[in-house]
C-alpha cells in the first residue's frame, strides 16, 4: 500500500507540495506556548481577506502572509523541525521564514478549499 504524504486539514498541495517540516514543527511545539500559533485561525483568514486583492499575483499574495505569520513562530523549534525533516537550513532566521511561506501556503490552499478564493492562471484552471 502507497503511503500518502501528510498533510494538515484543508490543504491541497496546489502550494505547498511538502509538509513534513510542519508536521516535525507542531510535534515540537505541541505544549508550548507556539503550538495554537501554528494552526490558521480567524484572524489568519480575515487577514488574507483583508489583504487578496481581484487579480491579485499569487507570488505578492504569499509574500504579505509570510510576513503576517512571522511573528507566530518560534525559530529555534522551526530550525529543528527543518533538520528532522532533511532540509539543508542552518540558520534560525531562515527556518522561521520557510516555515511562515508554508503556513502562508496552507492558508491560501484552505481559502481556495472553503471558496473564499479562486485560484486562476497556469496550474490552477
Amino acid at each position: 500500500m502507497v503511503e500518502l504524504p501528510w498533510r494538515p486539514f484543508a490543504s491541497s498541495g496546489k502550494i505547498v507540495r511538502n509538509y513534513e517540516p510542519l508536521k516535525h514543527y507542531l510535534e515540537l511545539v505541541k505544549g508550548t506556548e507556539w503550538y495554537d500559533k501554528a494552526f490558521l485561525s480567524e484572524d489568519d483568514f480575515n487577514y488574507l481577506r483583508k489583504v487578496a486583492k481581484d487579480k491579485m499575483r499569487l507570488i505578492d499574495l504569499l509574500k504579505e502572509l509570510e510576513e503576517h505569520f512571522l511573528n507566530k513562530i518560534n525559530a529555534e523549534m522551526a530550525l529543528e523541525a527543518f533538520r528532522n525533516a532533511d532540509y539543508p537550513i542552518e540558520d534560525e532566521e531562515e527556518a522561521k521564514r520557510e516555515m511562515a511561506k508554508i503556513l502562508a501556503g496552507w492558508l491560501v490552499e484552505a481559502a481556495e478549499e472553503w471558496d473564499i478564493l479562486r485560484l486562476r492562471g497556469p496550474g490552477f484552471d
